[in-house]
Parts: C-alpha cells; sequence; structure tokens
C-alpha cells in the first residue's frame, strides 16, 4: 500500500496505481486479499481492488493461516477468506493466528490462545501475551490481582515452561531465526 495526498492506494512493481488512492487506511496483502478501511468501514478487497468481504466491519485483523479476526456488535470472532464465520465472536479481543494459535481475551484483562477450531488450549490468564514464534511464545502473567506464582516466561503450545528469563524489570520479544529482543526497563521501575 502507498500513501497519496491523504489516501491509500496500491501499486506495482513499476510505480503505477493498479488501485487508486481511495482508502483511508490499508494493509499489505496476505492470503491474496489486502484489509482495508473505506468511507463504509472496513473490508477485504482481492487485487483488482474490489471487495470480497465488506466494507462495513466495525474491526478487523489481516489474514493469517486462512482466518482473519472480525468485530461484530457480538464481539470479536474469525472469518475465512470467503466470509464464513469459522469461529463464532465472542471475544473482547482477538489477534492474528500465528503457527496454529491466536491470543484472545473473554474479558480485556487475561489473555489466552485458541486453535484455528476456536478451542481453548491455553487458559486466559496472563496480562501480556504474544503471538507464537519458532515454537514458543512469551507471556506475562495476570498481575492486578495476587502474586503471580511464575514471573514472565516463554511457554509451549501446551501451556508448559519453555524459558523463564527470570529478569524482573526487563520486556522481552517473540523469538525469530533463533533470538529475541530484550529490553531493560529497570530504570523506569
Amino acid at each position: 500500500p502507498v500513501k497519496y495526498n491523504d489516501f491509500w492506494g496500491y501499486i506495482n512493481q513499476h510505480g503505477d496505481f493498479i488501485i487508486e488512492p481511495y482508502l483511508q487506511n490499508a494493509y499489505p496483502y496476505s492470503d491474496c486479499l489486502a484489509l482495508v478501511l473505506g468511507d463504509e468501514g472496513w473490508g477485504f478487497i482481492d487485487e483488482t481492488g474490489s471487495f470480497i468481504i465488506g466494507p462495513g466491519l466495525s474491526g478487523a485483523r489481516s489474514f493469517s493461516e486462512g482466518l482473519a479476526a472480525v468485530r461484530t456488535s457480538e464481539g470479536w470472532g474469525y472469518i475465512d477468506t470467503s466470509g464464513n464465520q469459522i469461529i463464532q465472536p465472542s471475544f473482547t479481543l482477538a489477534e492474528s493466528f500465528s503457527e496454529g494459535f491466536a491470543v484472545v481475551s473473554s474479558d480485556n484483562i487475561n489473555k489466552g490462545y485458541i486453535d484455528t477450531s476456536g478451542n481453548h488450549v491455553i487458559e486466559e490468564k496472563y496480562d501480556i501475551a504474544l503471538a507464537f514464534s519458532e515454537g514458543v511464545a512469551f507471556v506475562y502473567p495476570y498481575h492486578y490481582g495476587p502474586v503471580p506464582t511464575i514471573k514472565s516466561a516463554y511457554i509451549y503450545p501446551d501451556g508448559s515452561l519453555a524459558l523463564q528469563p527470570g529478569h524482573p524489570g526487563y520486556n522481552y520479544g517473540s523469538f525469530t531465526e533463533g533470538l529475541a529482543p530484550v529490553y531493560d526497563q529497570s530504570e523506569l521501575l
């Protein structure tokens, strides 16, 4: 996507506009569809610029692994690339799928993971939960209630502990190519 005169469109490899700039927001194509914001709300367009799903969605995330999170009046759920509801809207938060799992929340505070069938595979008990990457996900326990029994950690898809860095003032990110970024926040605490 390219922004031109306050609107978004899409260009080809030669710099020619294939989809003229008329969109309020636009994201890269994923699973052959691009998430865009038009005058009538969020929707998904094909490579010709035709709306395949929407517009009119109140919120959405880009497609990943054949599914996209979409917001309806009932909450967040997931659709396939044809617009069919695959996972019913019941969440207050829903992120994109990664490695077969997506971060969700039913109360906007506690986060957990579902699989592509919508089954909860890891309980909603984390304040911070990042997407799975290279077989693990970074989580931080819910800390507004009782004192957590674990510190921040990386977990496996079954919820078991993969790695517990143990530095309370540090902020960690997802693994990419065997490495994860670390940010020292101890000076801010």
